[in-house]
Formats: C-alpha cells, sequence, structure tokens
C-alpha cells in the first residue's frame, strides 16, 4: 500500500472467495464512502476525493458490474444486493461506520445501505435520488437499457459513441422534445471518448446497476431512514423533480435539501462540512488482496510513485509469466491459458489498468522494463518461464536480461524476424497516433486496424498478393476485447511502436544469455518467418502451435 497518504491509489479486496471489488483511496481520518453512478466508475470521484482526502481516508469502490468490479453473481441483482456489497465490503476492510455520500446510482446503493444497516452509517448524503412512477419505471425499463452487442463491422462502436452522446442532450436519452432536452454544454470529444470506456469497462453488465437503480423504489425507502441522511440534489440535474415526490411525513433523522446551481468543487465544499460534523473512527489499516482460488484475480504492484495492474492464477505448476504486446493488455491472460496454472500477467506501463509514464520524457525500452522487472521483484518469485507475444519480444528479453538468475527459459511468440532497415519500414506505417474526434471516427479506425491484421499483412497494404486469413483474431468478441486494449493504451502504444522501430531486436536476441525458444502457429502471419529464424537460430527449440489460443500457455510449457 502507499505511504503517501495524500496519493490516490487503486486496490482490489476479494470478497467471500469469489469476487472482487476494485476501489481507489486516499487521504487520512475518518473513512468516508464515496460512490458513483452508472455506467461510470470511482474514476468520476476523483475530484471528490481530492477535496475530502486532507480530512478524511476517502475510500470510493467500483459498483459491482461497473469499473474494474466483479460482477454479482445474482442473475437479476436488486438495489438490495448492491446495498449488502457494501457491507460485505467494509467488512472485508475492518470498518465499522462510516460517513457515506452517493450520486445518482451511488445515492441509490447508499439509500439501500443506509436503509438495511443503519448502525454502520454516520451520516447518508444521497445526491440524485432517483423516486420514479410506475409508468416513467416501465417505460425507462423498456426502452433505456439497450443490451450492448458487438457488430463485425464495428459499428456497436458508433452506437455507443452515439448513445452517450444523446445522453447529454436528451433525459432520457430515447425521448427527444423541448422537455426532455438537457440545459448543459455537450461535452468535448475527450471527455465523451472517457465515459465510453468506462461504458465499455462494465459491457453488457451496464444494465445491471443501472437496471436495480431505475427499479429502486426511493420514495418508499426514505421512510425506512434511522440514521441522519441528507436527500439532495441541484437544480441542474434531471433527478432534482423527484424531490417533490418524496413523502411529506420522513424520520426525523431525514433532510430534504435543495442545492441550487451548485456543481463540482462548490458540492465537495458543502459535503466536506458535513461529514466534519459526523465522521468518526480512525485511518483503516489496508492489506493485499486475498488470491481467489478456481480462477483469475487481480492487484496493483506500487513502485515508486506509479501502479502496475497484474492479473493472476494461483494454479500447480511453474510460475509463468505472460508479456501482453504492446497495444494490447494482461487481459489475454484469460484468452490463452484457464485458471489450473500458475500464471501472472502484467499491464505495461501506459497500458490496460497500469498508470501512466511521462510519455515525453521517461517511456523507452530501458524505463519499462526496469519498471516491470522491478513488479516481478517485489512479487517474490525466484524460478520462472517468461513469455512474450509478439511484438513485445524486445521488453521481455531485456526483463529476463536483468533476472537471468531466477528465469527458467523465454518463449517468444511470433516473432517478426525481419532486417532493421525492413523493420523501421514496417513500424513508420504500422501505428498511428489515436485522437477522440467529435462523432467517433476515431474507434472505426481502430477496429478496421485490428481487423485488416487478419486480413492482410502488412494490414496496411490491402492489395491482393498481401492476402491472409486469421479466422480465429476475426471472432467479434475477441475484436471487441481488443479494441479497448487499444483505446486504453491511447497514444502509448503509438509512441511505443516508434521507439521499437529503432530497436536491434536481431543483437538483443545475439547477445543474450537468457535460454530462448520460439514458438508460432501456421494461421499467423508471421509464421513465415520460422525458417529463416530456424536456420539463423538452430540451436533454439520451436513449439508448434495449434489455432485453439486457449490452450497457448499449455501448448508451450508442456
Amino acid at each position: 500500500m502507499s505511504a503517501d497518504p495524500n496519493r490516490i491509489t487503486r486496490h482490489f479486496v476479494s470478497i467471500e472467495n469469489k469476487r472482487q471489488i476494485h476501489f481507489r483511496k486516499a487521504g487520512k481520518g475518518p473513512p468516508v464512502l464515496l460512490l458513483h453512478q452508472s455506467p461510470k466508475s470511482s474514476k468520476e470521484l476523483i475530484p471528490v476525493i481530492d477535496g475530502l482526502k486532507k480530512n478524511f481516508t476517502c475510500i470510493a469502490p467500483d459498483t459491482p458490474g461497473n469499473g474494474n468490479s466483479d460482477p454479482l453473481q445474482e442473475k437479476n441483482p436488486t438495489m438490495i444486493d448492491y446495498g449488502k456489497n457494501i457491507k460485505l465490503f467494509l467488512d472485508e476492510l475492518g470498518i465499522d461506520k462510516v460517513c457515506v455520500y452517493g450520486f445518482h446510482t451511488g445515492a441509490s446503493v447508499g439509500g439501500s445501505f443506509a436503509s438495511q444497516f443503519p448502525e454502520r452509517v454516520n451520516v447518508a448524503v444521497l445526491n440524485g435520488f432517483v423516486a420514479l412512477n410506475s409508468d416513467e419505471r416501465k417505460d425507462i425499463m423498456s426502452n433505456y437499457l439497450t443490451p450492448l452487442t458487438y457488430s463485425w463491422d464495428g459499428s456497436h462502436l458508433l452506437w455507443s459513441w452515439a448513445r452517450l452522446r444523446e445522453q447529454h442532450i436528451f433525459f432520457p436519452w430515447y425521448k427527444i422534445s423541448d422537455e426532455t432536452r438537457m440545459q448543459s454544454n455537450l461535452p468535448e470529444a475527450n471527455q465523451i471518448h472517457e465515459n465510453l470506456m468506462e461504458f465499455f469497462r462494465s459491457g453488457d453488465e451496464y444494465r445491471k446497476p443501472y437496471g436495480a437503480a431505475f427499479m429502486f423504489e426511493g420514495d418508499k425507502v426514505a421512510k425506512s431512514f434511522q440514521s441522519p441522511t441528507i436527500i439532495c440534489a441541484s437544480d441542474w440535474d434531471p433527478t432534482v423533480r423527484f424531490i417533490p415526490r418524496l413523502p411529506e411525513k420522513l424520520p426525523d433523522c431525514v433532510q430534504i435539501k435543495r442545492l441550487g446551481d451548485k456543481r463540482g468543487s462548490e458540492v465537495t465544499e458543502w459535503l466536506e462540512s458535513i461529514f466534519v460534523k459526523y465522521a468518526s473512527g480512525d485511518s483503516p489499516e489496508f492489506k493485499a488482496p486475498k488470491p481467489l482460488p478456481n480462477r483469475f484475480w487481480q492487484d496493483f504492484i506500487d513502485l515508486n510513485g506509479i501502479q502496475l495492474h497484474v492479473r493472476r492464477s494461483n494454479g500447480n505448476s511453474r510460475p509463468v509469466i505472460l508479456q501482453h504486446e504492446i497495444g494490447d493488455d494482461n487481459n489475454c491472460l484469460s484468452r490463452l491459458t484457464n485458471s489450473e496454472i500458475n500464471a501472472i500477467a502484467f499491464d505495461m506501463p501506459c497500458h490496460g489498468e497500469s498508470d501512466n509514464f511521462n510519455l515525453d520524457k521517461t517511456y523507452n525500452l530501458e524505463t519499462v522494463s526496469d519498471c516491470l522487472s522491478s513488479a516481478i521483484k517485489k512479487i517474490g518469485i525466484d524460478d520462472f518461464d517468461f513469455i512474450s507475444i509478439q511484438n513485445s519480444s524486445a521488453i521481455s528479453i531485456n526483463i529476463c536480461e536483468s533476472l537471468l538468475n531466477k528465469v527458467n527459459k523465454l518463449y517468444l511468440v511470433n516473432f517478426q524476424y525481419i532486417s532493421n532497415s525492413e523493420k523501421k519500414e514496417f513500424y513508420d506505417k504500422f501505428s498511428f497516433e489515436i485522437n477522440p474526434s467529435r462523432y467517433g471516427e476515431h474507434l472505426i479506425k481502430c477496429w478496421n486496424f485490428l481487423r485488416d491484421q487478419s486480413l492482410f499483412y502488412p494490414w496496411y497494404n490491402n492489395k491482393k498478393e498481401n492476402l491472409i486469413l486469421n479466422q480465429s483474431n476475426l471472432d467479434i468478441n475477441y475484436l471487441h476485447e481488443r479494441v479497448i486494449s487499444l483505446l486504453k493504451a491511447e497514444n502509448s502504444w503509438h509512441k511505443m511502436c516508434r521507439m521499437l522501430a529503432n530497436v536491434d531486436e536481431n543483437s538483443l536476441l545475439d547477445s543474450s544469455k537468457v535460454n530462448i525458444g520460439f514458438a508460432g502457429n501456421k494461421s499467423h502471419p508471421h509464421y513465415r518467418f520460422k525458417a529463416k529464424l530456424m536456420q539463423d537460430k538452430g540451436d533454439s527449440k520451436w513449439t508448434e502451435l495449434n489455432d485453439s489460443p486457449l490452450s497457448l500457455i499449455k501448448q508451450i510449457l508442456g
């Protein structure tokens, strides 16, 4: 855990040996719980955390199914289930009593928790408390929560962009009228992109907490509160219309507050004045998450001011570290094996859920390799195999050279064996900057980039002499997962590719003292390099892979 209490850090906690909750924390003093709206994550609460961390230990979990938290296991969870989840979360953290702040869906979650467990609540501030009538509830449940399904042409990406954009123009987004028109500015493309990434982290699970919030009968629950509660909304917020629907007779512990035009920091300052009156307790102690049996689990490794995200499984084998290719993330672990083996996969810096470097000053082969080497040392494994996927080979060789006495063998999968001049020409055209555009055009560019890699080699040369067909990588679920990984990497992917153009991988191979093997499958475009590679590196072992991605690691390790 981070030693600097003012730094916002990310963590996981394991619940009932079945699932994990991701949360952000910062600050010191009495604990306060901050709950986000749907379909976002605790990331949206970073400004609130920054405003409160001086006097409180701020804890902001991702709602199950949102952000990086696993979904609840109930098929159709209700807001009662989400309230109980908060109780289990606090139990696991060893926190007895908290102040609660929830916004929109977070207000419903906080209200559910407070109504079920009043003894655990110092005060609950519920901003944007929903109280739909039966007709509104029926309408919104029929139209608002459109299933997220993927299309071969990537059109679902543009639909999702338009859907989130429209949500800032009309509420509900599917009703176009003067009455439903939002009186606010349309966000810039970068903000819509940020919202879209939160939406895609949830996937189709977004409908469960959202739906539970719409089904939540806030007007009835308000009559059951037994701990201090403030139900509030700003005048610009569409949920302000629900305040008059609350019962006239409420428990003495409940207050109703109109916040006028308060926004952002003004709301946080007001919230702080409330929490100061009610908060109690000391700064909690946080521990590393417990491994989950028979499944992948997640954690963060803290390294000198940045955090690396790690995905793991605790099977019975020599540990194997998997390094994803540039522009991907450690989700590839679950595509390439099951949880029966002892596997570890880090997100590179600036990829997946890992923190970013300063791309202009410190993002190079050595700093990336050193960072990942330090993370391996911190985990404390002394005998492992290492598998490197495609263009992560130079990074992986550097890592294994620095940990030479710990590495059993390094396997380079689908290695692109080309000359330095060919490599420079390739990377000059291979990657591009990802800049959010007003109508989401950048999304289709990323989708077709990934799809064309399985149709042409190289992808940017769409001529008949360059035709290939790698059918397994044309699966729409695979493509959607990969495009999300690419969008998470943003322009660090492009910068890393530009850096690789000037790395002499062949010299790295020739001078390496690491025991190196190669592997590949016939349907991959890099398979064409096998003959030349084995001719030049005859002492190295080649492992022939079939086209079943889920067995890749087992095929390599034998």
